[in-house]
């Protein structure tokens, strides 16, 4: 399959980066080749060569790009404190709803960085993965222990568990919601609302 005339470089690292968080998200790195994801993009296994280099390099743009992604969710969530300041647990529950949603409509990263994170400890940047882990801890804990009247070290177990929460629920197919109930798009909504109500009562006490 030779490169087609005149097509734009940029979409065409697009398209391979969009296949390679797929395959890598759903195969993980050792069991994922080249030319699998050549095949999934439409383009030869020299192209990707020419764009990206090796397969651990692809890898590496992929958590780069899936890094990049998550800025979006710091803007979105700096906004819902900004409308809801001054009411503790409307800003909690709309940060986590609007988790969840950024998650729910990135499920292919979010496969990719859980699989990366949790299953693949010998992978390039792993570690990176822990050290955003735990920045996310440290940050979330700190700016929340004097609005929460609770210590940081304290907060630190829920923050994980309503992350791991989030995780499954960016996880879950549409077949799987509509065993819940019926129509996908609704299940997802009551979803997001109920991880809200979560975060609400883990962390804000009575």
């Amino acid at each position: 399959m030779g490169r087609p005339r005149n097509a734009d470089p940029a979409l065409t690292r697009q398209r391979i980066l969009d296949a390679a968080v797929h395959r890598f998200g759903e195969q993980g790195l050792k069991a994922t080749s080249l030319r699998q994801i050549a095949a999934d993009a439409g383009v030869t296994f020299a192209t990707i060569h020419h764009h990206f280099g090796t397969k651990d390099e692809l890898h590496e743009r992929c958590v780069e790009e899936c890094f990049v992604d998550l800025e979006g969710l710091e803007g979105d969530l700096l906004k819902v404190v900004a409308e809801h300041a001054g009411d503790v647990k409307t800003v909690i529950r709309r940060a986590a709803m609007c988790a969840v949603g950024y998650a729910l409509e990135r499920s292919r990263s979010s496969r990719f960085l859980l699989r990366t994170t949790v299953f693949e400890a010998d992978a390039p940047h792993h570690a990176r993965l822990g050290d955003a882990q735990r920045r996310y801890l440290d940050t979330a804990s700190r700016l929340l222990a004097p609005v929460l009247g609770r210590s940081e070290r304290e907060l630190r177990v829920p923050l994980q568990g309503l992350m791991f929460l989030l995780t499954r629920v960016a996880l879950t197919t549409d077949a799987e919601l509509e065993t819940i109930g019926g129509d996908s798009a609704t299940v997802r909504e009551e979803l997001k609302a109920y991880v809200g109500e979560v975060a609400v009562s883990t962390l804000v006490k009575s």
